[in-house]
């Protein structure tokens, strides 16, 4: 049978040609046509030919037998390195090669696999020596020295790398027993190269700078943190915040410091008897009372004091009941108990064209009769002269607008005027309610200011 035997061996199946003899053209058209068969199988050398199976080269195979078909590096089937037109006999596996220890000399170029361990702790300068353009990948089993040459072993940033266990780099080799990293991956995922020093015009790495350089105020390099510009109290030896408590500098570079600025607005309150300081704000609940004290349980808590009038003003109040009076009481003793002797004060009221007083009373009437209904809606404004002092009668006198009945009704002008009986007595608590005990509703506000006196 015509073809090759299997081991590359091309027969013919005609026999061959007697000599002396007629030579049959059927059976030379029949050779030919084997012939032509089998070049048709073969690799033609202009490279037309593609192969349909790997073809085995030898493991001796002569490096002066086969020719690259592309120049450049490649492997052949079972691992052999080619380059430029030849064929080197060293073979790298692609699997994981055995560990190498650290050395002065790390030979990499000798390693079994591709990617292998470095143990050791031993400073490492040189990779040994292998064709350029091998490529090694390795991990480091523990810590040491990478040292950085400009020829012979290039390292990002072209600094000294001190590797941690599990870090992984790529090598690639220039020939000659120089080699560059290519790559160097830290397992902590830190980056090998960190950034260069910033600028007022480059990102960079910036130092923080200390209270005391950031008082100096002279470093161009360093940044200032909040915690620093908390404790200075100096700029460039200039003091430059204010202690000052009456701010008289008129400096267009000192800043006063928030105790100054206290301490000048206290001084202002305390200087100018106009100015108002509010105290508190409640909104009115539904309960029978409610009370400006020192009290614990006080509705507005606030300790009254000598020297000052307080305007308490009650606003959109309503009662719970129709036709009713709102009244008012003092207490001496911080809202514990409030006077009601039947002969401790005096007080007038008129509210329309209605008109009632009183000149010894168990309570000041501030009201007269006004309504519950669901639009009423009442207003008073009252002061009190120094209710905390004990050198005059305590007086009071207020302004406002009620509405009375359980309708709706015009909103009736208000005024009223009183006075606490006993001129000595110090008064540090103030109680609102309704005659017979009746309920707030749960409508309108109490505001509370203090005026100082002098």
């Amino acid at each position: 049978m015509a073809g090759r035997d299997g081991n590359g061996n091309f027969t013919l199946s005609n026999p061959d040609f007697t000599s002396g003899t007629t030579i049959s053209s059927s059976q030379v058209d029949a050779n030919n046509s084997e012939i032509a068969v089998a070049l048709t199988q073969s690799i033609a050398v202009d490279g037309q030919t593609t192969t349909t199976s790997s073809i085995p080269f030898a493991a001796d195979i002569a490096t002066d037998v086969i020719a690259e078909l592309t120049p450049g590096a490649g492997v052949t089937t079972d691992g052999v390195l080619l380059k430029d037109n030849a064929i080197t006999t060293t073979k790298v596996d692609t699997a994981k090669g055995t560990p190498i220890a650290s050395a002065t000399t790390t030979d990499i170029g000798a390693a079994t696999g591709q990617y292998f361990d470095i143990s050791g702790t031993t400073t490492i300068t040189g990779l040994g020596t292998i064709t350029a353009g091998a490529q090694r990948v390795a991990q480091f089993d523990g810590i040491l020295t990478l040292t950085h040459n400009g020829t012979s072993l290039i390292l990002p940033g072209a600094a000294n790398i001190t590797t941690a266990a599990g870090d992984t780099a790529g090598f690639v080799s220039l020939g000659s027993g120089n080699w560059a990293c290519e790559w160097y991956t830290a397992a902590s995922g830190q980056a090998v190269v960190g950034a260069s020093a910033a600028s007022t015009t480059v990102a960079g790495i910036v130092e923080l700078a200390t209270t005391a350089e950031t008082e100096t105020g002279t470093d161009t390099t360093r940044a200032v943190t909040p915690d620093g510009l908390h404790d200075m109290t100096t700029l460039a030896g200039v003091a430059w915040m204010s202690t000052s408590t009456t701010l008289t500098e008129d400096s267009d570079t000192i800043v006063a410091s928030q105790q100054s600025i206290k301490a000048y607005v206290d001084a202002q309150i305390a200087a100018n008897s106009s100015a108002l300081e509010f105290v508190g704000k409640l909104a009115i609940p539904n309960q029978t009372t409610f009370e400006i004290s020192s009290d614990a349980g006080a509705d507005i808590q606030h300790a009254i004091a000598s020297g000052y009038d307080y305007i308490i003003k009650v606003e959109n109040f309503c009662p719970a009941s129709n036709l009713t009076d709102l009244y008012m009481q003092y207490s001496d003793d911080n809202g514990t108990t409030y006077e009601s002797g039947a002969s401790d004060y005096n007080w007038s009221v008129t509210q329309g064209v209605a008109t009632a007083s009183e000149d010894t009373d168990s309570i000041i009437r501030i009201t007269d009769d006004i309504g519950n209904d669901t639009n009423n809606s009442s207003v008073v404004t009252i002061t009190l002269n120094d209710p905390g002092g004990t050198t005059e009668y305590l007086l009071a006198d207020w302004t406002g607008a009620a509405q009375s009945g359980n309708t709706v009704v015009n909103m009736e002008p208000l005024i009223g005027a009183a006075k606490y009986n006993t001129a000595t007595t110090a008064m540090n608590g103030v109680q609102f309610s309704f005659e017979s005990a009746g309920l707030f509703k749960a409508q309108g506000n109490v505001l509370v200011w203090r005026r100082k006196r002098s």
